[in-house]
C-alpha cells in the first residue's frame, strides 16, 4: 500500500516516461545489486521487481492508441531472464504511440522466427543483459528471414555495455549504451525505413 501511495503521489508531478527512466530504472538496478551483494533475499528481490514490472506492464498496456502499422517486436535473447530494460523500452515506445508486441524473457529463436513470419513487424529489438545470451544473439540470422533489410533487427542490453567486444559478434543494429539512446536510435531507424 505504501508503494502504491508513493507511486500515485509521484504520478501527480511526473509523467510515466520520467518515472520509468528516473525512478523505476534506478530502483530495479538497486534491487538487483542488493540481491547480488546478499543484502536482500531472493523473495524480497522478486517482490520488489515484480511490483515495478507490473507497473511498467500497466503503462505499456494503457499507452495512447497505437499508430497504424505493424508492431515493433520486443524480446529477450534465448536464455535471458532479465527483462527490466526491455519493459522500459516497451513503455517508452507505447507512450510515443508505437505499436508494440512484447514477448518478454527467454524467447527461443525458432518461436521468434515463426512469430515474425506471422505478424511481419517493422522492427525487432533483442535484449541481452548477460554474456551468454548476448553471444546467443549472434545466431539470429540462421532463424529470422529478412527481405530487403526488413524487419529491422536491433539489439542492446547491459552485456554489450560491459563487454563492448560482444557488439561485433551480433549482426544487426546496436541500439546504444542507454535506454534513451536505444529508444532514439530505434525510432530513428524505423522512421527512415517507413
Amino acid at each position: 500500500p505504501r508503494a502504491d501511495q508513493l507511486m500515485g503521489e509521484m504520478l501527480a508531478f511526473y509523467s510515466p516516461e520520467d518515472l520509468t527512466l528516473d525512478i523505476i530504472g534506478p530502483a530495479l538496478n538497486a534491487i538487483g545489486e542488493a540481491w547480488e551483494q546478499g543484502h536482500i533475499s531472493v523473495a524480497t528481490e522478486h517482490l520488489a521487481s515484480n511490483y515495478l514490472r507490473h507497473r511498467l506492464m500497466m503503462w505499456m498496456a494503457t499507452g495512447p492508441t497505437p499508430r497504424p502499422g505493424n508492431p515493433i517486436v520486443l524480446a529477450c535473447a534465448p536464455g535471458e531472464l532479465h527483462e527490466g530494460s526491455l519493459l522500459m523500452l516497451g513503455v517508452l515506445l507505447r507512450r510515443q504511440g508505437w505499436p508494440v508486441a512484447y514477448l518478454g524473457q527467454n524467447v527461443p529463436f525458432h518461436d521468434l522466427a515463426k512469430f515474425i513470419d506471422n505478424i511481419q513487424p517493422q522492427a525487432v529489438a533483442l535484449v541481452a543483459m548477460c554474456e551468454e545470451p548476448a553471444q546467443a544473439l549472434a545466431a539470429w540470422p540462421h532463424w529470422i528471414n529478412q527481405v530487403g533489410g526488413k524487419p529491422v533487427i536491433a539489439f542492446g542490453g547491459r552485456a554489450f555495455v560491459v563487454k563492448p567486444e560482444l557488439q561485433g559478434l551480433v549482426p544487426g543494429i546496436y541500439l546504444g549504451t542507454s535506454i534513451p539512446d536505444g529508444l532514439r536510435n530505434l525510432v530513428s531507424i524505423i522512421q527512415r525505413t517507413e
